[in-house]
């Protein structure tokens, strides 16, 4: 319990130093329509394009953490084969994760452990124990 409260600080560091950057950049926030009716595959491609060094610069940031570290290997492994994240996640949100994987050039088993890693958190912070982003 200790390594996951010690993980979930760190994971909303590096995203607080991502949101900080850019509320202090001289700039608007981009902003982006996504079109839920286009393929899943393809649905973000345009977000990606465009968000790809702060995300691959995010993933960096927190792959980098030797906390995460001792557990992402196990957790790669699991939701990694493609075949048991088929199996995981619903189709759609499989889909959307191999078009994120591709546009923004990040192993497969990287955008499925960041998925998953999520939904566990957000699942865990929720009073009411509510579906995540993903719904698992």
């Amino acid at each position: 319990k200790r390594l996951m409260m010690s993980m979930r600080r760190t994971i909303c560091l590096a995203f607080s130093a991502l949101a900080v950057s850019e509320v202090l950049a001289d700039h608007e926030p981009r902003r982006y329509q996504v079109d839920l009716d286009v393929e899943p595959a393809h649905r973000w491609d345009m977000v990606a394009a465009a968000e790809k060094e702060v995300f691959r610069a995010s993933l960096t940031a927190i792959t980098s953490d030797p906390k995460m570290k001792t557990l992402a290997p196990a957790l790669k492994n699991v939701v990694g084969n493609k075949a048991e994240a088929r199996r995981i996640f619903p189709h759609d949100i499989f889909e959307e994760m191999e078009g994120i994987a591709r546009v923004t050039d990040v192993d497969f088993e990287d955008i499925a452990f960041f998925n998953l890693f999520y939904d566990v958190f957000a699942a865990a912070e929720s009073p009411i124990h509510e579906k995540a982003c993903s719904g698992i």
